[in-house]
Protein backbone atom coordinates (compact mmCIF):
# COMPACT_ATOMS: atom_id res chain seq x y z
CA UNK A 1 0.00 0.00 0.00
CA UNK A 2 2.84 2.38 0.80
CA UNK A 3 5.11 1.28 -2.05
CA UNK A 4 5.05 4.65 -3.82
CA UNK A 5 5.88 6.52 -0.62
CA UNK A 6 8.92 6.58 1.64
CA UNK A 7 6.86 6.20 4.81
CA UNK A 8 3.34 6.32 6.23
CA UNK A 9 3.61 10.02 7.03
CA UNK A 10 4.26 10.79 3.36
CA UNK A 11 1.32 8.62 2.33
CA UNK A 12 -1.11 10.25 4.77
CA UNK A 13 0.07 13.71 3.79
CA UNK A 14 -0.64 12.85 0.15
CA UNK A 15 -4.04 11.39 1.06
CA UNK A 16 -5.00 14.51 3.03
CA UNK A 17 -4.04 16.74 0.11
CA UNK A 18 -6.10 14.61 -2.27
CA UNK A 19 -9.11 14.65 0.05
CA UNK A 20 -9.05 18.43 0.47
CA UNK A 21 -8.67 18.88 -3.27
CA UNK A 22 -11.54 16.52 -4.09
CA UNK A 23 -13.82 18.03 -1.44
CA UNK A 24 -13.32 21.53 -2.86
CA UNK A 25 -13.35 20.66 -6.57
CA UNK A 26 -16.98 19.61 -6.85
CA UNK A 27 -19.80 21.88 -8.04
CA UNK A 28 -21.29 21.36 -4.60
CA UNK A 29 -18.42 21.32 -2.09
CA UNK A 30 -18.50 18.41 0.34
CA UNK A 31 -17.10 17.95 3.80
CA UNK A 32 -13.59 16.48 3.87
CA UNK A 33 -14.82 13.74 6.25
CA UNK A 34 -17.38 12.62 3.67
CA UNK A 35 -14.71 12.32 0.98
CA UNK A 36 -12.38 10.47 3.40
CA UNK A 37 -15.04 7.89 4.29
CA UNK A 38 -15.88 7.41 0.62
CA UNK A 39 -12.19 6.83 -0.18
CA UNK A 40 -11.72 4.38 2.69
CA UNK A 41 -14.80 2.39 1.69
CA UNK A 42 -13.34 1.97 -1.79
CA UNK A 43 -10.68 -0.28 -0.22
CA UNK A 44 -13.21 -2.49 1.52
CA UNK A 45 -14.31 -4.72 -1.34
CA UNK A 46 -14.76 -8.30 -0.22
CA UNK A 47 -13.17 -9.62 -3.42
CA UNK A 48 -9.86 -7.87 -2.59
CA UNK A 49 -9.63 -9.80 0.67
CA UNK A 50 -10.70 -13.13 -0.79
CA UNK A 51 -8.20 -12.85 -3.68
CA UNK A 52 -5.43 -12.36 -1.11
CA UNK A 53 -6.48 -15.32 1.04
CA UNK A 54 -7.94 -13.22 3.86
CA UNK A 55 -11.01 -14.67 5.52
CA UNK A 56 -13.78 -12.21 6.29
CA UNK A 57 -16.04 -12.88 9.25
CA UNK A 58 -19.11 -10.75 9.85
CA UNK A 59 -20.46 -10.13 13.30
CA UNK A 60 -24.18 -9.90 13.97
CA UNK A 61 -23.91 -7.81 17.12
CA UNK A 62 -26.94 -7.64 19.37
CA UNK A 63 -26.57 -4.84 21.88
CA UNK A 64 -27.41 -6.04 25.41
CA UNK A 65 -30.35 -4.21 26.92
CA UNK A 66 -30.55 -2.99 30.50
CA UNK A 67 -32.86 -0.73 32.45
CA UNK A 68 -32.30 2.98 31.84
CA UNK A 69 -33.90 5.62 34.01
CA UNK A 70 -35.36 7.90 31.36
CA UNK A 71 -37.33 7.14 28.19
CA UNK A 72 -36.83 4.38 25.66
CA UNK A 73 -33.65 2.32 25.64
CA UNK A 74 -30.73 4.04 23.88
CA UNK A 75 -27.99 1.76 22.56
CA UNK A 76 -24.22 2.24 22.39
CA UNK A 77 -23.89 4.67 25.30
CA UNK A 78 -21.01 2.89 26.95
CA UNK A 79 -20.06 1.36 30.24
CA UNK A 80 -20.58 4.56 32.26
CA UNK A 81 -24.27 4.60 31.31
CA UNK A 82 -24.56 0.94 32.27
CA UNK A 83 -22.85 1.53 35.61
CA UNK A 84 -25.05 4.51 36.44
CA UNK A 85 -28.25 2.61 35.57
CA UNK A 86 -27.32 -0.79 37.00
CA UNK A 87 -28.64 -2.21 40.27
CA UNK A 88 -25.37 -4.09 40.69
CA UNK A 89 -22.71 -2.67 42.95
CA UNK A 90 -19.86 -2.43 40.49
CA UNK A 91 -17.72 0.00 42.46
CA UNK A 92 -16.72 -0.73 46.03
Amino acid sequence: MFTDFNNQEEFFSFLQTEIVSEANSEDEPRMEEEVYVERMLDYLHESNFIENGILIEYQDYKHPMYRQLHGDFSTHLGVVDYCMNSNKKIFK
